[in-house]
């Protein structure tokens, strides 16, 4: 129904949300000896009483790159969507693939500098309030997401995203901000300083 829909009303952005949306949502039930984690069901043996392993709901690959395959073409479709690209970005850092979704904010705002008074957000909406201001704050959750991991390798993601918005968004202070916050926890305190 979806491959019709889209067949059909190829210039619906709807189809292809939806579609991306059933795809990327696919999961497959595991079931494992390993200690539950967020979102899964924890097995219990009957007869000790202990914990004995996990049902989990894991992505598959294939649907993973299918969601991001109907994306793709949708940016192209519906350059103006910003919540297709960000869907997009989201569905690679799901899946672990940083260097995509990076790529993917960097065409977002290269697109969008030249047409921010077209974009659009949910349901083709306008967006909520000026894209400088928007824009930022998307990129500054994307950061977020990695800065919230404690390690260094995240920590590199989450300065690699900040450096980016402060580069293309001067006027705004989320990214500035998120720079110095790397440079604090990295106790170079001067680079902080320069940053704040």
């Amino acid at each position: 129904m979806l491959n019709e829909w889209r067949e059909k009303r190829p210039s619906d952005p709807d189809a292809w949300i939806t579609s991306a949306n059933y795809y990327f949502n696919q999961r497959q039930v595991m079931i494992s000896t390993k200690k539950p984690q967020k979102g899964d069901f924890s097995l219990t043996d009957k007869k000790t009483g202990k914990q004995a392993g996990s049902i989990s709901f894991e992505q598959q690959s294939k649907s993973v790159k299918r969601a991001a395959e109907l994306l793709q073409q949708a940016t192209t479709k519906f350059p103006d969507w910003l919540d297709i690209w960000c869907g997009l970005a989201f569905v690679y850092q799901e899946s672990g693939d940083f260097d995509s979704e990076f790529s993917t904010l960097q065409r977002m705002v290269s697109y969008a500098r030249d047409h921010m008074a077209q974009l659009r957000w949910l349901n083709g909406e306008n967006l909520p309030e000026p894209a400088d201001h928007f824009i930022p704050a998307k990129l500054h959750s994307y950061g977020m997401y990695y800065e919230k991991k404690e390690n260094p390798e995240d920590d590199k993601r989450f300065l690699k995203i900040a450096t980016f918005a402060a580069e293309q968004f001067p006027d705004h202070p989320y990214a500035f901000n998120d720079v110095a916050l790397y440079y604090s926890i990295a106790g170079d305190n001067a680079k902080m300083r320069e940053w704040l």
